[in-house]
């Protein structure tokens, strides 16, 4: 990555609206995802593009497209947890590959079922040029239950595929739609529809396919989306005599077009006579209709769009005046992705170029309802080394927004994921069920905000705040205001004078909403480790880590080897504020931490939540390499998670490491000559990880037994030797 590593500008370079006064909203890269806001895939020693993105129902994040391997393209597909870290339960290893001919495979979109299994389309080449369907588990296998061996395909004799698209209906059916050019270089939109088994449905259309043509133009469907009512709505463009537009048509239920959507079933969009396409597009609750994508203009550059059609196929001309927004942005930019939020937000992603190369571009537009104001926010985003796009973008639960696509690392491109934060910093956001503490058996409790967040350390602490003082007779009298009524009765039974707070401290875990726990033997009964609580500074129960090692290991077992998964520390009794040092965690982890109270009572309450991240810990190799987005250290960290932190030996390793490492690291980082005799001793253990992570498990396995063959016999010509020397 270039030296200014991750230079993101978040450049709000424009507020479009009808008073110049009005501020503008905060939009930023969330720095606690992935490394500094950025999750980077490399497949291989060739491009990697995720061209589509989707959010699964347990925030796990699947990316698809493409990796080169040098002689064609193959469809790839990785899955990342919430925080940006590469999942390895999928398929293993986090990702998955297929080849399907002699020629490129591509994945264009993809789409997840109700039981979790996962629907790609997309294009290969063999003989012929075939639309292709491709069913995953959740697990990232083939499901070899679907179509031939988990995979549907459509071959075209006339030409190529171009772009594609899979959606689920209600009703549970797959659509499937994508643009066809045929013999004569014309281009068309193809449609299909299939149940859940990849049977064809009948029922659709003749024989359950459909193409739409023009008489004397092409027509390109770069995006789909289903209406509630089964109707299908595309977008795209069509062309003729070397002139563009940007065009939506929508089909019914059973296939046939709808020619009650705008003229006679299609909308042509018209922005000052300039030529356009439609990208994507996103049908809202009140059925109108946004659209993102590109026109160019007079001087040739291709300027970012967002409009507005209504559910009858018509300009909505109140949205910015026009029905249109174009961007004012200098420079060159495409919108290839829109999302809309559900305040009203519209947020749309794709690229900008720069005088050198292309950025990540992400436009948001606000309008206020009741001032009649559109807030604009341009965010761009500078990761590698050269160009850096994005292809697709989700809007998550929390208002965040994530897109992916590739980014340049100077010698080919890698899968990239980004997500931004749209209000405050995601390394502390509220997440139940304010910022401002919670009220519960008249205490408030205030959690602190994280700071000073290390690899293996942070800081929070609270503040609580006693809200009902006074004897039982006081405060049962302001709660109930009589004395006489059932309300006070049973106040007066249940309540205690002199209720105080005996301890009070944080709680921490890698799951939402932790909680205190006396059991000092709890076990973590998570798959990939079996660590128990991690204590914190000021714990009067001690360390819960074993303080010596009863398998006789020469590995301490006070080093944290394995994730800490939950915590917390005891800070005192009282009420009032506090600092909470939180110690001993892992690197490179997603933490949610609250403040804790437990009373007299033997009552524990809980504050408010916050989050944070540990920092990754490459550290050596970070020094050496300046970076740790640098594409070595992305390759020794894809290492360490698939290799080292899957088995037990490698979880001490690593643990040694972190232990260890640090203070090295200092050293390496201020010295030139250090960090380039570092490199070269680094360079087996680099050539020992690529070619674990970039092969196959076939290739490996032939690699092995050609080894243990050349071994085997110069064994066996050594003891041969040996024998005719002694002879």
């Amino acid at each position: 990555m270039r030296e200014k590593f991750l230079a993101t500008g978040i450049l709000m370079l424009l507020i479009y609206t009808l008073f110049p006064n009005q501020t503008m909203a905060t939009t930023k890269i969330d720095t606690s995802f992935g490394i500094q806001g950025v999750s980077l895939q490399n497949f291989g020693m060739g491009d990697d593009e995720a061209l589509t993105l989707q959010v699964q129902s347990d925030k796990k994040i699947l990316a698809a497209g493409y990796t080169f391997n040098g002689a064609v393209k193959n469809l790839a597909v990785s899955r990342f947890l919430e925080n940006g870290k590469r999942d390895i339960t999928f398929n293993a290893n986090g990702q998955y590959i297929l080849s399907l001919g002699t020629g490129d495979t591509i994945a264009h979109s993809l789409a997840i079922q109700d039981d979790g299994k996962i629907l790609l389309s997309g294009s290969s080449v063999d003989d012929l040029h075939r639309l292709i369907l491709v069913r995953l588990t959740n697990a990232g296998y083939l499901d070899r239950t679907f179509g031939s061996d988990g995979v549907i395909l459509f071959p075209f004799a006339e030409g190529e595929v171009g772009s594609s698209e899979v959606r689920l209906s209600s009703d549970n059916k797959i659509i499937i739609a994508a643009t066809i050019t045929s013999k004569s270089a014309k281009t068309y939109a193809f449609f299909t529809q299939l149940d859940l088994n990849g049977k064809t449905d009948n029922t659709f259309a003749d024989d359950g396919e459909v193409s739409i043509t023009g008489d004397s133009f092409d027509i390109a469907v770069h995006s789909i989306r289903l209406q509630k009512d089964g109707k299908i709505l595309a977008g795209g463009s069509s062309s003729k005599n070397d002139t563009t537009k940007a065009r939506l048509f929508r089909l019914n239920a059973d296939g046939s077009l709808d020619t009650t959507y705008g003229s006679d079933g299609e909308f042509v969009l018209s922005i000052d006579d300039d030529q356009s396409v439609i990208y994507d597009l996103a049908i809202g609750s009140d059925g109108e209709v946004t659209i993102t994508g590109a026109v160019k203009k007079k001087d040739g550059l291709f300027k970012a769009f967002i409009g507005k059609v209504s559910a009858n196929g018509t300009i909505v001309s109140s949205f910015e005046n026009s029905g249109i927004y174009t961007t004012t942005y200098t420079n060159e930019n495409i919108a290839y992705a829109v999302s809309l939020q559900n305040d009203g937000t519209i947020s749309a992603a794709g690229f900008v170029t720069s005088p050198t190369d292309k950025d990540v571009f992400v436009l948001n537009l606000k309008r206020n309802t009741s001032s009649q104001v559109t807030t604009v926010t341009y965010i761009v985003t500078d990761v590698g080394k050269g160009d850096d796009v994005a292809y697709s973008i989700a809007t998550l639960l929390d208002g965040n927004i994530l897109v992916a696509g590739s980014s340049a690392n100077g010698n080919d491109l890698d899968i990239a994921l980004l997500r931004f934060s749209r209000d405050q910093p995601s390394s502390a956001p509220p997440a139940t069920p304010t910022p401002t503490g919670i009220t519960t058996s008249g205490y408030l409790i205030t959690t602190a905000p994280v700071t000073e967040v290390t690899r293996v350390a942070a800081i929070s602490g609270g503040t609580i705040t006693n809200t009902s003082p006074g004897t039982c007779v006081e405060r049962c009298t302001a709660q109930c205001q009589s004395t006489t009524t059932p309300c006070y009765s049973s106040c007066i039974a249940n309540c205690v004078d002199g209720i105080t707070v005996k301890t009070r401290g944080v709680v921490y875990a890698t799951e939402p909403n932790p909680t205190y726990t006396t059991d000092n033997n709890k076990e973590d009964d998570a798959k990939d480790s079996t660590t128990t609580p991690a204590s914190g500074s000021g714990d009067s129960n001690g360390s819960i880590f074993p303080t010596s090692d009863s398998k006789g290991s020469i590995f301490p077992d006070s080093i944290n080897y394995y994730i800490v998964r939950f915590g917390q520390t005891d800070d005192g009794p009282n009420t009032g504020s506090y600092d909470s040092n939180i110690t001993n965690i892992t690197p490179g982890i997603h933490y949610y931490v609250r403040a804790y109270a437990i009373l007299s009572t033997g009552e524990i309450l809980y504050g408010n939540e916050y989050t944070f991240a540990t920092d990754d810990a490459c550290f050596i190799a970070t020094a050496a390499y300046g970076s740790p987005l640098e594409e070595h250290v992305t390759l020794l960290r894809q290492f360490r998670d698939s290799y080292l932190l899957t088995n037990n030996i490698g979880q001490r390793f690593v643990a040694l490491y972190y232990h260890f490492s640090p203070s090295i690291a200092d050293t390496i980082r201020d010295n030139a000559i250090l960090q380039t005799v570092v490199r070269l001793a680094l360079f087996p253990v680099i050539l020992l990880a690529l070619f674990l992570i970039k092969t196959t498990l076939i290739t490996q396995l032939f690699c092995l037994s050609a080894g243990c063959t050349c071994i085997l016999l110069l064994a066996i010509k050594y003891v041969t030797s040996q024998q005719g020397t002694a002879t």
